[in-house]
């Protein structure tokens, strides 16, 4: 499994460079997805198709690497979901265009 292979290389020189490795890719990700949030395209759009490449990406681990949360964790998930999808859509992007993404 990866989680033994993960253990194995703890404290290594190969977990290190993979540590090293797995932020710098997290750090152009993350510049690139705040370039395509703020770029000329409409930023419901985009964080849409930032979001949903995202899950493709994340479902494989999440479905067959790593274990399922114990059954009281359940409500938990819900209450997280419904808070950051409320129903109606009106709550905007974090980085939407307006006076406090103008700072950066």
């Amino acid at each position: 499994m990866i989680s033994d292979w993960l253990v194995s290389i703890e404290g290594t020189e190969a977990g290190q460079q993979l540590a090293l490795w797995l932020a710098l890719l997290a750090a152009v990700l993350h510049a690139a997805f705040g370039a395509l949030q703020k770029g000329k395209h409409d930023p419901w759009m985009s964080r849409g198709a930032i979001d949903i490449s995202y899950g493709l990406m994340a479902a494989p681990f999440a479905l067959f690497v790593v274990p399922w949360p114990e059954p009281h964790m359940w409500p938990i998930f819900l209450g997280a979901f419904l808070i950051h999808f409320p129903p109606n859509g009106s709550k905007p992007p974090a980085s939407s265009r307006s006076a406090s993404a103008n700072l950066f």
